[in-house]
């Protein structure tokens, strides 16, 4: 499936959603705006977290990219269009091999050393962090937008910027190069996800990517 940039992409978290349905949080989001949804759960039972994944796979196919946090055998069983890599993880050479469709391979990390190893092992694209503050890493170093356009400068992958991200700053962090966001509680823990969706979606496509600049971001 090919997106083009910028993106609104949501990561899944079951322990934010206060109780409610998380595919049915996804579902709403997808309606408002996001157009890449990354599968993040704690689940530890391989059945269960199989049969969540195809749910979230079924409310975002053909709407918007669905990629599997970190395991790329669940991210191929459940027809994922790819899988993230946590910041440490060795993203395996043979990847792609063998795999009947178009299959992207997002990298965490947080620092541009990082990022230049990511595009040196094959990554798609990074996701870029910490910007901000964030209830996920509440004691964490915390960068700032400009991170994101120094980082920019030197790698040629899309940047998407992650951590405390909202309606508020958002167009700040895409004016700093961003091809898109990664958020988390500003939609999941959001009264109404598909209206904090939409706000936020409003504001980002408003914005020219990094990649409609100068090249440096392309699609998936």
């Amino acid at each position: 499936m090919i997106i083009d940039p910028p993106w609104l992409c949501l990561i899944t978290s079951e322990s934010r959603a206060g109780g409610r349905n998380i595919v049915d949080i996804v579902s709403q989001a997808v309606t408002g705006g996001v157009n890449m949804v990354q599968f993040r759960s704690n689940i530890t039972d391989d059945v269960k977290i199989k049969e969540l994944s195809l749910e979230i796979r079924e409310v975002t196919l053909s709407k918007c990219l669905f990629i599997v946090n970190d395991d790329y055998k669940l991210a191929i069983a459940s027809g994922a269009d790819g899988v993230h890599f946590k910041e440490n993880t060795n993203i395996p050479v043979d990847l792609k091999r063998g795999i009947d469709r178009d299959f992207i391979v997002g990298q965490s990390v947080h620092s541009i050393k990082s990022a230049l190893h990511a595009q040196a092992k094959g990554a798609d694209y990074v996701i870029a962090g910490t910007i901000y503050k964030s209830k996920t890493h509440p004691g964490g170093f915390t960068k700032n937008p400009i991170f994101i356009s120094e980082m920019y400068s030197r790698i040629q992958l899309p940047i998407i910027g992650i951590g405390g991200i909202d309606h508020d700053n958002v167009v700040e962090v895409m004016n700093h190069k961003a091809a898109g966001v990664a958020v988390i509680g500003s939609i999941i823990e959001a009264t109404d996800p598909e209206e904090s969706a939409s706000i936020m979606w409003s504001r980002i496509k408003n914005y020219r990517t990094s990649g409609e600049k100068n090249g440096n971001c392309g699609q998936f």
